[in-house]
């Protein structure tokens, strides 16, 4: 039996009807109509039908592209008629505009071998398909005595093999040393003080400023901002004033996960505690740059946003030789010209290395992180010396890796398990919860929360640091050698067409 559009209309509109026992191409109906949000097909039909909702997605984005490609066909053709000279050349523009079409890549299935209920109000809106990427295998890597291969997404050749290359350099010569400098995700909010008189905002300003100063505000800003989640310890906040605005900068140590929306909600709790005593203060964003958040910032590279790794390493003149075909001197020498003062002269801010931001992107994207974080978590200077024996140290610090082992997209069914690969998936035990959650943490306790090396977060932290070392080397010595084009012809061509189908 077909309904019409006022029956469909109706069944919409009523609180009794389930829309699941609609068709889809009745919902396909009502959504042409505008009755049904392509977006909110979820909400409607269920989590557990968020399957059969990508199917009618992408049937009606189909639709909207088959329309587009007929204009375009239509506009070509046009033009095609006017400048082709034989039906012969007309017919071959024809077919490469349907080469093109599209719709095509909407027709071919994708809705196998994926678990699209994860994603509903978690990672990812109108969601209609999901991106395959290959994944590399690089190792071992031999840190801290424990043996870890590391999964890395990429479409870059040469990028694999060359880190693998630096992996095996490092662990024929012993292992990675790994240490956690600091262990704090930042937020930092802007209050305003909308007194109408501006000297008397400068007023209240600096009354803020001394009251959040006072260590018996500091033990109630703790606890406010630490009400939200029992993972939360706010170690520390630093003010800086401008006008009538105010900007607090608050570091927390946040178990496993990379920790945003906990500093967010803890943010928002420790302000709505200042406001009861500053009724003229305005929370004017919850984010006011000095976080900072997904761009270039000096802040991250001097003070650190949260994971600051550092990891050394020594290489025989042996090693360097036999694996990376090059000598420690000549070595030395491309690195010191190249990444220091190539990058001196560039200004650069966290750029002290060759390619830093390949690993990073690499590992986040196999792993579930936030792969915008990717601009401040690829701060990076890397070191070399040559000891007395001839052989290499190395020293790759890296202050602002952005990472968790839980939340984002770390519980997707792939990204989880690379993590579990790694023997870093989910929580781990940590040391925050011994301490007292009513006051700010001793100085010694405040050492060991920056310290907190023992969780996956840091762990993973640790893992991304030391395999960026590896790439570093590895590139430097093929820049050295002269083999960087030979390298990149060999891995990163492909002579595989285009094809949607």
């Amino acid at each position: 039996m077909r309904r019409t559009e006022e029956e469909l209309t109706n069944h919409v509109k009523s609180d009794n009807f389930d829309l699941n026992s609609l068709t889809n191409e009745e919902i396909l109906k009502l959504m042409r109509w505008k009755h049904i949000s392509v977006r909110r097909l979820e909400s409607i039909l269920g989590k557990t039908n968020a399957k059969r909702c990508v199917e009618i997605r992408r049937q009606y984005y189909c639709e909207l592209m088959k329309l587009l490609d007929d204009l375009d066909l239509n506009q070509d053709e046009e033009v095609d008629s006017n400048k082709a000279e034989d039906c012969e050349t007309q017919q071959q523009s024809s077919a490469t505009i349907r080469s093109l079409r599209r719709a095509d890549v909407l027709i071919r299935p994708q809705n196998i071998d994926f678990d699209y209920s994860q994603v509903v109000g978690a990672c990812c809106e109108n969601v209609f398909a999901y991106v395959r990427l290959p994944v590399g295998l690089v190792g071992p890597l031999k840190m801290d005595g424990e043996e870890y291969y590391v999964p890395m997404a990429t479409t870059e050749g040469c990028l694999v093999a060359s880190t693998s290359r630096g992996l095996s350099a490092l662990y024929k010569s012993g292992e990675v040393r790994s240490k956690i400098i600091k262990n704090a995700m930042t937020r930092a909010p802007i209050v305003r003080f909308q007194d109408a008189d501006f000297m008397e905002a400068l007023n209240q300003r600096d009354k803020a400023v001394d009251w959040l100063q006072r260590p018996e505000t500091r033990e109630k800003i703790k606890k406010a901002f630490e009400s939200n989640s029992r993972h939360t310890k706010l170690i520390d906040y630093t003010l800086h004033e401008h006008g009538r605005d105010l900007h607090i900068r608050f570091e927390a140590q946040t178990g496993d996960a990379m920790g945003m929306n906990m500093c967010s909600k803890g943010s928002e709790a420790a302000l709505k505690e200042m406001k009861r005593l500053f009724p003229t203060m305005d929370i004017l964003t919850l984010s006011g740059n000095m976080c900072t958040d997904k761009k270039p910032a000096a802040i991250n590279w001097i003070k650190g946003r949260g994971k600051s790794v550092e990891c050394n390493a020594t290489l025989t003149a042996e090693v360097v030789e036999k694996i990376l075909k090059v000598s420690v001197d000549s070595l030395f020498d491309v690195w010191l010209k190249k990444v220091m003062i190539g990058g001196a002269k560039a200004g650069t801010i966290g750029g002290f290395n060759c390619h830093a931001a390949n690993v990073v992107a690499a590992i986040f994207i196999a792993t579930g992180q936030d792969a915008a974080q990717v601009v401040s978590s690829s701060n990076c200077i890397i070191t070399l010396e040559k000891d007395l024996r001839g052989s290499l140290s190395v020293t790759c610090e890296m202050p602002s890796i952005e990472c968790g082992t839980v939340g984002g997209g770390t519980f997707l069914q792939d990204q989880s398990s690379f993590l579990q690969l790694m023997g870093i998936r989910g929580s781990s035990k940590t040391t925050t919860s011994s301490l007292d959650d009513t006051k700010l943490p001793t100085e010694e306790q405040a050492r060991q929360l920056l310290l907190d090396s023992d969780s996956n977060a840091c762990k993973l932290a640790k893992i991304i640091c030391s395999t960026v070392m590896a790439a570093e080397l590895s590139l430097l010595a093929s820049l050295t050698k002269g083999t960087l084009v030979e390298s990149h012809i060999t891995h990163n061509r492909s002579a595989q067409p285009c094809n949607v189908n």
